[in-house]
C-alpha cells in the first residue's frame, strides 16, 4: 500500500490539471490528513489551464512556462487574467455561439497557440478542426495544446501560410525582446515597422487544400493585414463551400480588396462590436471592432439573428 500510494503522488506531481482536481476534493473529504496532499507540480513545469465556456466542454491550453516565468503564451495569460471572454471580445462568444449549431469543418488560418481551434471543437462537437499556423514556435505550442485535449484529435495541423498562390514567402517576425510567443508575425513586412527578422515558410491555396471530411462552414482569417490574399486564393471555398467567415481587419488592411471580394462572393458584413452588431455596412476599420463575420447573404436571416444573439 505504501508503495501504491507513493505511485499515485508521483503522478499527481507531474500531471498538473489532476493535481488541481485532486488536491481540492481531498482538502474537502480529509481536511486533518495534509500528509495526504500530493506536492505541487516542478515550478518549470508548464500548467494545463481550463478554460470553461458555457454550453461547452472544458479545454485546457499551457502557458507554456512554469510558475516562475509567468507562462510564455499571451493568449492564455490574457485568458487567465481577464477570462475567455474578455478576450478580443467579443469574438470568442459569438463564435462558440455559432460552433455549437455548426457541422463541417472549421478552418482556422492563423491559429497560432490554437484558442480559437480549440473553442471551436470544444463549442462544436460535430466540428473537426484544420489549423494553419506556419511559425514553428507557435505551431509547437499549438500541436501541445491539441495533444491534451481529448477534441484534439479532431484538429489538423497545417504548417503553412495562407496565400494566393502556393510557393514560398518571408514571415516577418516583430521584435522578439516581450519573451512570449510571438502572435503577429505576417507575410506582410510593412504591417510592423521594426522586424528581428524573417524566415521563409511554405505558402499553400485555400483552394487547393485537400478536403479530409467535410468542406469548412466556418473559415477564421488573421493573417495581420493579409486577410485579402488568403480570400483570393479561396474562390472556390467561398463559392462552393459558402463558410461563415471570420475576419480580422486591421488599420493597414486592404479595404478596398476586402470589400470588392465581399461583395464578389455575394457576402454581408457583420461588424462585431462589443455594443452590438453592425450589419450590411461596407467593411471599413472600425477601431471598436476588429473582428468581423462575413454571412453569406441567402443565409443572414438565420446567421444574423444568432450574432447578434451572443452580443446581447
Amino acid at each position: 500500500m505504501p508503495r501504491l500510494k507513493e505511485v499515485a503522488k508521483n503522478w499527481l506531481r507531474s500531471n498538473p490539471r489532476a493535481h488541481e482536481v485532486v488536491v481540492p476534493i481531498i482538502r474537502l473529504l480529509r481536511p486533518a490528513r495534509s500528509d495526504l496532499l500530493p506536492g505541487r507540480p516542478p515550478n518549470q513545469a508548464p500548467i494545463q489551464v481550463p478554460i470553461q465556456v458555457p454550453g461547452c466542454q472544458t479545454f485546457y491550453m499551457l502557458d507554456q512556462g512554469g510558475r516562475d516565468q509567468g507562462g510564455r503564451d499571451q493568449i492564455v495569460r490574457d485568458v487567465r487574467r481577464s477570462g475567455w471572454a474578455s478576450y478580443e471580445h467579443p469574438l470568442p462568444q459569438v463564435l462558440a455561439v455559432v460552433a455549437r449549431l455548426s457541422r463541417g469543418a472549421f478552418w482556422d488560418v492563423g491559429a497560432n497557440t490554437g484558442f480559437y481551434t480549440l473553442l471551436a471543437l470544444a463549442c462544436g462537437p460535430r466540428l473537426r478542426a484544420e489549423a494553419f499556423e506556419p511559425f514553428p514556435p507557435a505551431a509547437e505550442a499549438l500541436a501541445a495544446n491539441l495533444s491534451i485535449n481529448r477534441s484534439g484529435r479532431r484538429a489538423t495541423i497545417v504548417a503553412k501560410a495562407a496565400g494566393a498562390a502556393p510557393g514560398q514567402a518571408q514571415l516577418w517576425l516583430p521584435p522578439a525582446d516581450h519573451g512570449l510567443i510571438e502572435t503577429s508575425s505576417s507575410l506582410n513586412s510593412d504591417v510592423k515597422e521594426v522586424h528581428s527578422g524573417s524566415i521563409t515558410v511554405d505558402v499553400i491555396r485555400l483552394d487547393d487544400h485537400p478536403i479530409r471530411d467535410a468542406e469548412p462552414s466556418i473559415l477564421k482569417i488573421d493573417v495581420e493585414s493579409l486577410e485579402h490574399v488568403v480570400m483570393e486564393g479561396a474562390t472556390r471555398v467561398f463559392e462552393q463551400a459558402r463558410p461563415l467567415v471570420f475576419l480580422e481587419v486591421l488599420p493597414k488592411a486592404e479595404l478596398a480588396a476586402l470589400e470588392r471580394l465581399r461583395v464578389a462572393h455575394r457576402y454581408t458584413d457583420v461588424r462585431l462590436r462589443p455594443d452590438g452588431a453592425v450589419i450590411g455596412e461596407p467593411i471599413d476599420y472600425d477601431e471598436a471592432a476588429w473582428n468581423h463575420l462575413l454571412i453569406p447573404t441567402e443565409a443572414l436571416p438565420r446567421w444574423a439573428a444568432v450574432a447578434q444573439s451572443a452580443l446581447d
